[in-house]
């Protein structure tokens, strides 16, 4: 058994397994995104900062990681979305309380009424963090931003 589902399973039906759940449904396409940024750089800055002696640290921070804001910031705006799946999903799972509990729960009664309103929260709040995200842009990388 991994790590991961051994951590999960120990934790039990509690925030700290929901959390867990909603990180890693958000957490790997920011890794997947961010690498193919950092790779995405043009060669000749990589090559023009190994002309210059800048070393493997330099070239990451000062060259790669600024090159691959833009892409970065997409994958936070497609992360939210993706936590907020994944908190839904693990309040299906192990939960007594929250949104996803509480839609499961109206469905489960027939209060489609109320089940469409906790799907409505849940729309409001994804599409909010969402808008988030190209709020923060200019404040935390504003190079990053197209130049129009």
């Amino acid at each position: 058994m991994s790590l991961i589902s051994h951590a999960a399973f120990t934790m039990g039906p509690n925030d700290g397994a929901r959390i867990l759940i909603t990180f890693l449904i958000a957490f790997f396409p920011i890794v997947v995104v961010t690498i193919t940024g950092l790779l995405a750089t043009p060669e000749e800055l990589v090559e023009l900062s190994r002309s210059l002696r800048a070393g493997r640290y330099r070239e990451v921070t000062q060259i790669r990681l600024p090159f691959a804001m833009p892409y970065i910031f997409s994958a936070l705006r497609a992360s939210m979305t993706l936590a907020i799946v994944g908190a839904v999903v693990a309040e299906l799972v192990a939960a007594d309380r929250g949104l996803g509990f509480f839609i499961a729960y109206s469905t489960s009664m027939f209060r489609i009424p109320a089940a469409f309103a906790g799907l409505g929260l849940l729309i409001v709040i994804s599409l909010s963090l969402f808008q988030l995200v190209p709020e923060v842009q200019p404040l935390a990388a504003p190079w990053s931003l197209p130049k129009s």
